[in-house]
């Protein structure tokens, strides 16, 4: 594995979010989300006061939402030294991953489309604003199942040394089930549980941001572990792969008689 291109997918994560908060924070000004409440004019008139700047802000949390792919895809690397060679979690969890994405960024287009004609009605603005805060805060179970797939992964590793600690694992399952308060969005226009509630939107935000960064930094020791130890199961290097072919084939042409030597003269 390719070091330097295996700390920037650990560090895709922190990019991430970066993008996001410049995107959908400070450009498209959805932190918090509008409330589910408001009236469909009350939602037409926030979403048409700045309309090109929420537009650049999600353009910006789409290109964001992509770099969650080469950070899951090192998680599932790192969890594939766990597992060996039939890593049925880390394939999981790389599925999970993907579809996390999507429902990052489906959301993210369908907004984006109701802005592209601002003279739809107030109704169907608001339906399209429904569906897309439903769909972002209220879709919880990937993210979920992900996340307590990482964490049995890690606590699987019975080594002296293991690639992950134990903490992360724990940590991993304790915050998949906090992500699980957002799919109670559906129930409630106010309060706690709705989807711009504490327990729906902030509690999973902040843990999202423990999260990343928690990952990031065990994602970093994993692979500057990996580094260290060198080529799996004292594997040759190039050189010496290339000195033992040689060999091999110099023996196999000797016994096919190919090397016999000429008759002298």
């Amino acid at each position: 594995m390719n070091g330097r291109v295996a700390r920037l997918c650990a560090w895709s994560g922190i990019g991430m979010v970066v993008f996001w908060m410049v995107g959908f924070w400070f450009f498209a000004g959805f932190v918090p989300p509008p409330s589910p409440a408001a009236t469909a004019q009350e939602i037409t008139r926030l979403y048409l006061a700045h309309p090109n700047s929420i537009r650049f802000g999600l353009l910006l949390t789409m290109v964001g939402s992509a770099l969650l792919a080469p950070y899951c895809a090192l998680i599932s690397v790192q969890l594939r030294r766990v597992e060996g060679e039939r890593a049925l979690l880390a394939n999981t969890q790389l599925i999970l991953g993907a579809t996390l994405i999507l429902e990052f960024i489906f959301p993210v287009m369908a907004l984006e489309a109701a802005l592209f004609r601002p003279d739809r009605p107030e109704a169907a603005i608001q339906t399209v604003s429904d569906i897309v805060w439903i769909t972002f805060v209220g879709t919880v179970s990937t993210a979920v199942l992900q996340l307590i797939v990482i964490g049995i992964g890690m606590l699987q590793d019975q080594r002296t040394e293991p690639i992950f600690p134990r903490w992360g694992g724990y940590l991993n399952i304790w915050i998949g089930l906090i992500f699980a308060c957002g799919g109670l969005c559906v129930f409630f226009k106010t309060g706690p549980f709705a989807w711009n509630g504490i327990f729906a939107f902030w509690v999973p935000l902040s843990v999202f941001g423990i999260w990343i960064a928690s990952m990031t930094y065990l994602l970093l020791k994993a692979v500057a572990g990996d580094e260290a130890a060198g080529p799996p199961g004292g594997a040759l290097d190039t050189r010496e792969q290339v000195e033992l072919l040689t060999v091999q084939l110099g023996d196999l042409r000797r016994q096919l008689g190919l090397d016999t030597p000429a008759p002298a003269e």
